[in-house]
C-alpha cells in the first residue's frame, strides 16, 4: 500500500481529526510522497465526510 492509499484509508476510517489529516497530507506533499493531484483528491474526500 502506498502513501496515497494509506491516507485515503485514514480519512475513510475517521480515527483522526481533519486537522491531523491535513497536517499529514501537507508533510507528505512537501516531501513528494503524494502528488498535487492526489492531494486535491484527498482534500475533496476529506471535505465530503
Amino acid at each position: 500500500m502506498n502513501t496515497y492509499e494509506n491516507l485515503k484509508k485514514i480519512i475513510v476510517v475517521g480515527k483522526k481529526t481533519k486537522d491531523e489529516i491535513v497536517v499529514m497530507m501537507n508533510v507528505f506533499l512537501i516531501n513528494f510522497r503524494i502528488t498535487n493531484e492526489q492531494y486535491d483528491e484527498l482534500m475533496t474526500l476529506l471535505n465530503s465526510i
